[in-house]
């Protein structure tokens, strides 16, 4: 769909669509996957991240 296109509506159910809106309802999906995804924090933890490596002695 070409970007000039802001709304449209859907040929199924008649919902009127708008890109912007949708696109922050894609951001926001995307978002919570990633805070509650394998790199997520833990209970104990504050900040996501990757799991620390064992110490090299």
């Amino acid at each position: 769909m070409p970007l000039a296109i802001r709304q449209w509506v859907c040929p199924e159910c008649g919902s009127i669509h708008d890109r912007e809106v949708n696109g922050a309802k894609n951001i926001l999906t995307h978002g919570l996957a990633v805070l509650n995804g394998p790199m997520a924090s833990c209970a104990k933890c504050e900040a996501g991240g990757e799991k620390a490596l064992a110490a090299v002695a």
